[in-house]
Parts: structure tokens; C-alpha cells; sequence
């Protein structure tokens, strides 16, 4: 009489902790890993507010004083803009945010910056990478990860690409001053130019630098020989124009 035997379980393999040299170098290319990462979809992003802002003042400054667009045209702009804004999100802002940074090219990025660094981070982070062997080869490599764990230890910045966008950030805000100074200072209303431009096909007349409201009678009778009263509100006017009523009686134009 035979009897089976009982399964037997692996025991699981012990995962080796890493060495202070390993862990060192692990948390800064990982750190730089992110930084890259951000500064990349930070840059897209702004390139894309840029030109948003940019391409909003050229349209205001010129519905404003050059050529007051109709339907057509205006639903021709909205168009090229929408269709731009949609093209530029799908082949530069989402591949960035779908993409991940190597190791490598964090380490390479690392290296940029210091030249005495020789491409050992690079070639710590490339081989250990690598499937492991003892030997001569394992030695090399704890070599090289040492040499380079001294070197991240003397200089523990980031690299100068995931810093870089301080200039596109001083773009956005000198031009956003602008923008924002154009349209506190600008006579003509730029949020009705900017609603002909977002609703194109809505009857909005161009806007004006001079406001007529609240006339009062309005479409009224009166009686002939009897006084009637006009009033309204303008604005807009400059301290030496002055506001000019006309009327039409019996054929004739007159003014006040």
C-alpha cells in the first residue's frame, strides 16, 4: 500500500534589502524620475495657456479697432481655435501625461549638470538593471554605484531640465498682465468680444466704445405742441464730446 506524498510549498526567496549606497542612489533618480516628469507637463501646459492668451488679445485687439468679424468669419475663428486647442491636447499635453521618465534618463538628466559624474550614474542604473552575476562583474557595478552615491551626496540638486521652466512661468504671467491690462483699460468691452468669439452663431453686436441705455419715452405718442422729455444714460464719451439728440418732424432733421 502506497500512500502520496504531501505537496510541498516553496519557501518564498527572501528579497535582499538594499545597501545605503543602493537606497541613496534609488531615491534620487526616483526624485529626479518625478521632477522630469512634472516639469515636462508643466511646460506643455503653460505652452498651451501662452498661446491661448496670446491668440485672445490679437482677436480683441482687432474686433476692437481693426474689423468687427460676422457670423461666418467668426465661426471660422472659433473653429481654428477649438480645433488647435484639441490637436495641441492630444499630441503634446496627454502623450506627456500618459509617458513615464526612465531611470536612464534620469540619471543621464542627472549627469548633465556635472560633468565629472563621467556617466557612472548612468552606467550604475544600465547594469543594475541588468539580470544579476557575481563575480568580477557584481564587484564593477558596486564600484561604480559607490563612486557615483559620493558624487550625488556632493551635489543634491535637481537637474537643471526639471528646473527649467521658470522662464515659460514669467511668459504666462507678463502676458497675462497684459491681457489683464488690455481689458481694464481698453473703452470697449473685451468680455462681449470674447462672448462673439466663444458663441459665434448668438447675435451679439460688436462692442462699442460709446453705451446708449435707459432712453426714456421710448416708442411713445404725444400730443403736437406738447413738450416731450428725452433722457439717457451714455457712456463711454470723452470730457469734450458732447451728447447730440436727433429728431425727425414733418420731414425735417433736427438736433439738440
Amino acid at each position: 500500500m502506497s500512500t502520496a506524498a504531501p505537496p510541498v510549498t516553496p519557501k518564498p526567496t527572501p528579497t535582499r534589502k538594499p545597501s545605503p549606497i543602493e537606497q541613496l542612489i534609488e531615491d534620487r533618480v526616483e526624485e529626479a524620475r518625478r521632477a522630469l516628469w512634472w516639469s515636462e507637463l508643466t511646460r506643455s501646459v503653460l505652452k498651451l495657456v501662452i498661446g491661448s492668451m496670446a491668440a485672445l488679445l490679437v482677436w480683441l485687439i482687432v474686433d476692437h479697432w481693426i474689423y468687427s468679424p460676422g457670423t461666418a468669419v467668426r465661426f471660422v475663428c472659433f473653429s481654428v481655435a477649438a480645433g488647435t486647442v484639441v490637436w495641441y491636447i492630444a499630441r503634446r499635453v496627454w502623450p506627456v501625461m500618459k509617458a513615464d521618465v526612465t531611470s536612464e534618463y534620469a540619471a543621464w538628466a542627472l549627469e548633465q549638470d556635472h560633468p565629472e559624474y563621467r556617466q557612472q550614474l548612468t552606467s550604475y542604473v544600465t547594469l543594475k538593471t541588468q539580470p544579476a552575476q557575481g563575480g568580477i562583474r557584481a564587484r564593477v557595478v558596486r564600484a561604480i554605484g559607490s563612486r557615483a552615491a559620493s558624487l550625488l551626496k556632493s551635489h543634491d540638486q535637481l537637474p537643471d531640465e526639471a528646473t527649467g521652466t521658470f522662464s515659460w512661468w514669467i511668459v504666462a504671467a507678463a502676458l497675462f498682465a497684459v491681457l489683464a491690462g488690455y481689458c481694464v483699460l481698453s473703452p470697449k468691452s473685451s468680455l462681449a468680444s470674447a462672448k462673439r468669439l466663444a458663441a459665434p452663431l448668438a447675435a451679439i453686436d460688436p462692442a462699442k466704445r460709446v453705451r446708449i441705455t435707459d432712453v426714456t419715452p421710448g416708442d411713445a405718442e404725444a400730443l403736437a405742441g406738447r413738450d416731450v422729455a428725452v433722457s439717457a444714460e451714455v457712456d463711454g464719451l470723452r470730457d469734450e464730446e458732447p451728447v447730440i439728440c436727433r429728431w425727425t418732424s414733418e420731414g425735417k432733421s433736427l438736433s439738440l
